[in-house]
């Protein structure tokens, strides 16, 4: 499960999904309100191309690949995400916002190495 969207849906939910489309003009026929379970919305994004490809793109612009990776590492505590953004979106550090700041978030967030033990 490594796809951008799929990463974001999992990190902070549908809501930003939802304003996406919204803002794209793709919320025709989607329900006004999330369902109470949240995954009977997927089969109305996924099933429908238009709304599928428009929000794999968004999700996959280098800006929100760093997003995503910087709210896994805050919200969930795990770096990978962020770590792969960083190491593939490196090319384009500075045409990106908050690229180095998110460099250092993950040089703060990541543990010193331990000494290896002696041997007894």
């Amino acid at each position: 499960m490594t796809h951008p969207l799929l990463q974001m849906i999992r990190v902070i939910g549908f809501g930003e999904v939802l304003r996406w489309l919204r803002e794209a003009g793709l919320d025709q026929g989607l329900p006004a309100v999330l369902p109470e379970d949240v995954c009977d919305l997927c089969p109305s994004l996924v099933t429908r191309p238009a709304i599928a490809n428009y929000l794999c793109a968004r999700a996959a612009q280098p800006e929100n690949r760093l997003r995503i990776g910087i709210l896994a590492n805050r919200i969930l505590g795990e770096n990978q995400l962020l770590r792969r953004a960083l190491l593939e979106l490196r090319p384009l550090a500075d045409a990106i916002d908050g690229f180095h700041l998110a460099e250092q978030l993950l040089v703060d967030a990541t543990p010193p190495p331990q000494p290896a033990a002696l041997p007894v």
